[in-house]
């Protein structure tokens, strides 16, 4: 599964102030495969069947982070490596 953020759908939102916005979060089975979903908030669930991640898109134009992001993603007990 791929996960990402479309930029032109935030973009989209903020040209209509964010009036019936769309979810900016597409989930596809491959890159440049056809969507098979949308959505604001998508839940990561690991091969235990938990909750390990969860990632969070504006709804209405606010920012989730004091920073001013309008996406963000909450990691539950999880070692990141950032190469």
């Amino acid at each position: 599964m791929w996960i990402s953020v479309c930029k032109n759908v935030i973009m989209s939102n903020n040209k209509r102030n964010w009036v019936d916005p769309d979810p900016a979060i597409r989930i596809g089975s491959s890159k440049s495969g056809k969507a098979i979903g949308r959505a604001n908030t998508v839940h990561i669930i690991g091969h235990d069947g938990k909750k390990c991640a969860t990632i969070y898109s504006s709804k209405d134009g606010k920012a989730i982070l004091k920073c001013g992001a309008k996406v963000a993603i909450e990691t539950d007990n999880i070692v990141l490596k950032v190469d």
